[in-house]
């Protein structure tokens, strides 16, 4: 994902940058929707509000997000042929 600013300059990300709730679902590969709803639900990500409206996600909220949502593969027992 990048981002650009007013004079077309890519802007880096850091892992304290502020993120909107369209750029923080296309991180996360998602629908804007289905974020909107999981931060009413209390799940996901964890949100920075600034103000009484605007809300927020940093890059290492995110980040930990996804760590803490995945999950290793269990890899299915070997049968054997001969039973």
């Amino acid at each position: 994902m990048k981002r650009y600013d007013k004079n077309g300059v890519l802007i880096s990300f850091t892992d304290q940058s502020l993120l909107t709730r369209k750029e923080a679902a296309a991180m996360l590969g998602i629908q804007y929707q289905t974020l909107a709803k999981w931060a009413c639900l209390g799940i996901g990500p964890k949100i920075t509000r600034i103000g009484s409206k605007t809300i927020r996600y940093r890059v290492c909220d995110i980040e930990d997000f996804i760590r803490q949502s995945e999950t290793q593969a269990t890899p299915a027992p070997i049968q054997d042929p001969g039973k």
